[in-house]
């Protein structure tokens, strides 16, 4: 890290002067400054006799950011003092010590210590004056100084402490926001006025992206470094290097985030976590860096959709442009994983129960293209090269489907045992299917959906699928299928396989048998979407209409039921050629 000890050089330099002095120390928002200076005079305690001639033995920290005046600067600066060299175990002999002279001289200033409690006010000012002097002083976010406090009553209290306290005074400060000209809104304006008169030696701050995160990820629950060659330390290595983050705060929220995440999500959806590490990141990064401008609704709104179509309307809109060409310079593609970063960034934590389906098909699709993958390496074996031998491409590829037999779509499957067989092998094809394909089959009821599923794969895969299917399917019963197909809103041209089969004495015993209330009105419903929506319908309409002739003849009650609340044409048609008046 070499930002840090070139600071730490200049820090030493600055105490090591035998006069007092200023030293102001800049960088830009959250790279660390407070957290190194911090360090630093930790770490002071024990280099006691290397500065064995720095006059000023203590220290006093005020950060500007809520003080209201020079007398509450001065009363936090009294409130934070303490020895830089002496050990925690010498601190009761060090505030006796500066006990007994604050006594001293208010004896010598003639203010009486017991009675009357009069001179309270002169009292506290005293113990501030005798107090602060021969210090070390670190004023930090002076880019967060409130407008009362005036910038000229802060400098005049800088220049007073480095001239007539001998005092070493250290500026901390963010460099974008004070050194700011072009910026109306600028907190310090007196400051680049008068620097010149009031700082002594200037630092600008500047680690490098690496050095940063080091510092954030410290000691992290996962073990993630920029230069591990673990899975997950490159997911975030690759997703943060490319961002150029230095801000120490937003790495730290994002090693939250990845930590919290981790934690709810490795037992149970180990690859939804993985495949999403560089997206947390990202979101996480979008969020923290840009959420003034950007909101998590408009993150989550930039589907590779509306990204295809932005070009045009970026033209007519500029805050679409810029927040497109901020997402674009993150890489940022929006997936379903998001909705998860959403909820955490919003409420700090995820409800897993809510997205159990969600991760559930993540895992899924993760471990079949884990599967593909895998399957592609012995496709290689036979395309690429001249390596391997037909046995072993036979003996291996075998191997592998019969290791996944229940996980290879039957596509691939399919595939693989045609390319083995023309290299040599004797496997039956659809033998070594058929478990495979029942498994497949079972819980479909339209052979259409069939039909559909076997597209992709040969003439006789579809063959064999279609033979399958008859043998396993088991039918609806006649009463579900003719409710299912009259029902509103639930036809299908499909629905009517289980009809099929069915024969005029299989209809006629259906409909002398039910006491369905509704039973006529769904016969001429169920007659109508066969002759006009169904390509087999002819065939079972034929069936039907004899069955329901074969009722009319029963008795004239039975044929008027036919005529008048089916339809005319039934009786008088036998053919099943209905005329356009049964239709209304």
């Amino acid at each position: 890290m070499k930002t840090y000890p070139k600071l730490h050089s200049a820090i030493d330099r600055f105490l090591g002067e035998s006069e007092p002095g200023v030293l102001s120390i800049k960088g830009h928002w959250g790279v660390g400054k407070t957290y190194t200076w911090s360090k630093y005079i930790s770490e002071l305690k024990g280099r006691s006799k290397e500065f064995s001639k720095l006059k000023q033995r203590n220290y006093a920290y005020c950060s500007l950011f809520g003080q209201q005046s020079i007398a509450d600067v001065k009363g936090t600066l009294f409130g934070s003092l303490k020895p830089i060299f002496e050990k925690e175990g010498k601190s009761k002999s060090w505030f006796k010590k500066r006990g007994k002279g604050l006594l001293e001289g208010l004896d010598g200033a003639g203010i009486p210590l017991l009675g009357s409690i009069q001179g309270t006010d002169q009292l506290a000012k005293l113990i501030l004056e005798k107090s602060i002097k021969n210090l070390v002083i670190c004023f930090d976010d002076l880019d967060r100084k409130e407008p009362v406090l005036t910038d000229s009553a802060f400098l005049g209290l800088v220049t007073g402490l480095r001239d007539l306290k001998n005092c070493k005074v250290v500026l901390l400060y963010n460099d974008d926001v004070v050194e700011n000209e072009e910026d109306s809104n600028v907190v310090f304006k007196s400051f680049m006025e008068y620097r010149e008169k009031v700082v002594d030696h200037e630092f600008a701050f500047r680690p490098t992206p690496d050095e940063c995160f080091e510092i954030a990820f410290k000691g992290n629950k996962l073990g993630i470094s920029l230069n591990a060659s673990d899975e997950r330390s490159q997911a975030v290595a690759a997703a943060l290097r490319p961002l150029r983050l230095n801000n120490i705060r937003i790495l730290k929220k994002v090693r939250n985030a990845l930590e919290y995440f981790t934690e709810i999500l490795q037992k149970t959806y180990p690859k939804s976590l993985s495949n999403n590490y560089s997206q947390i990141v990202k979101h996480c990064a979008i969020y923290y860096r840009h959420g003034s401008e950007l909101k998590l609704k408009d993150i989550l709104s930039y589907t590779p959709y509306r990204l295809a179509l932005a070009n045009k309307k970026t033209e007519e809109d500029p805050k679409e442009k810029r927040l497109l060409e901020l997402l674009k310079s993150y890489d940022y593609h929006h997936v379903e994983f998001d909705s998860l970063i959403e909820d955490y960034l919003r409420n700090g934590y995820i409800d897993t129960a809510k997205y159990q389906q969600l991760l559930g098909d993540i895992e899924k699709r993760q471990d079949y293209s884990e599967l593909q993958s895998e399957h592609s390496k012995h496709w290689h074996a036979l395309s690429d090269n001249f390596s391997v031998s037909g046995e072993d491409f036979i003996c291996e590829h075998q191997a592998f489907l019969e290791q996944h037999y229940d996980e290879v779509d039957i596509f691939s499957m399919e595939a693989a045992l045609l390319a083995i067989n023309a290299v040599g092998g004797d496997i039956n094809v659809f033998g070594f299917m058929d478990k495979r394909l029942r498994a497949v089959i079972k819980g479909v009821s339209s052979l259409e959906t069939i039909r559909d599923k076997a597209r992709r794969g040969s003439k006789e895969l579809l063959e064999y699928y279609e033979k399958i299917f008859w043998e396993v399917r088991q039918p609806l019963p006649i009463d579900e299928v003719i409710s299912k197909m009259t029902k509103d809103g639930g036809w299908n041209p499909a629905d009517s396989i289980d009809l099929e089969p069915l024969s005029e004495d299989d209809f006629h015993e259906y409909f002398t048998r039910t006491d369905d209330p509704d039973l006529t009105t769904k016969i001429k419903e169920l007659r109508s979407r066969l002759l006009h929506n169904n390509p087999n319908g002819k065939e079972i309409l034929n069936k039907v209409d004899s069955a329901l002739r074969k009722i009319a003849e029963r008795s004239a009650i039975d044929a008027l039921r036919v005529r008048n609340y089916i339809g005319k044409g039934i009786l008088t048609n036998p053919d099943g050629e209905q005329p356009a008046e049964d239709e209304a």
